[in-house]
């Protein structure tokens, strides 16, 4: 998608009780994508204080929950009060709606990155990952970020690609989100990585970013810090030859 969507954010409404279900819809009006265009989603699943130690889990509405998890806030991240991401990509059924469980409850915050359409061939968005995921930035050896500061950055091997996939690892001990988007696009009204509060660590999480035509992308920190990027794959853009590879 060229900007993230903001589906739920239950801190404007109400928490999840604990081993609590909501569902959410991800297809819609525009500009969601359409009902019944997708297969799967991915999305930044983002738990918030104040929320129970425990686990959460996303599925597809249509079916029964898995016995699996997607997300876990342990107890030493309960009592921090710290904000935990993960990246979740969801199967979608027939009727657009996912469900989300925590069976320690608490608020939760769920953006639409992107999703998956059936296609016999595609040329733009087929994922073409990379053999050994490859650091393409590490600010510990260039310039740390100031707090508030948006930075340019090229992606090496991305011109072209319409899309990322990156993994994002913040280290600092200010707590603060930070946010990875197309270069020359508005900043999107979410986040896509959490930097705890009370101590000094790696916070990491997975991301697809879409780029622009020359494979750049505009990053931003709320409260400063160091940032690691390690490039995992692309996605083709509109200029790819059209392949049954991926798609």
């Amino acid at each position: 998608m060229p900007t993230s969507q903001r589906l739920l954010d239950t801190r404007q409404a109400t928490p999840v009780p604990a081993e609590g279900t909501i569902s959410v819809a991800v297809t819609g009006a525009a500009p969601l994508p359409a009902p019944g265009t997708v297969t799967a989603v991915v999305l930044n699943l983002t738990v918030t204080p104040p929320s129970g130690p425990g686990f959460w889990t996303v599925w597809p509405h249509t079916s029964p929950r898995p016995e699996a998890s997607n997300l876990n806030v342990d107890e030493n991240q309960f009592l921090a009060g710290n904000v935990t991401p993960n990246l979740v990509t969801v199967p979608v059924g027939s009727d657009g709606v996912v469900d989300i469980y925590g069976s320690g409850g608490g608020n939760v915050i769920v953006d639409l990155l992107g999703y998956y359409t059936p296609a016999d061939a595609a040329t733009s968005g087929r994922f073409e990952p990379l053999a050994t995921p490859t650091r393409v930035l590490d600010t510990r050896r260039v310039a740390t970020f100031a707090a508030g500061e948006t930075r340019e950055f090229t992606v090496p091997g991305a011109a072209g690609a319409s899309a990322v996939a990156v993994n994002l690892t913040s280290v600092t001990n200010v707590p603060g989100f930070w946010q990875v988007y197309a270069k020359g696009s508005p900043a999107p009204a979410t986040s896509n990585l959490n930097s705890p509060a009370g101590y000094s660590a790696a916070i990491a999480n997975q991301a697809i970013v879409t780029v622009d035509a020359a494979g750049a992308i505009s990053i931003y920190s709320e409260s400063g810090g160091d940032l690691l990027i390690d490039l995992v794959g692309i996605y083709t853009g509109a200029s790819a030859p059209s392949s049954t590879n991926n798609a």
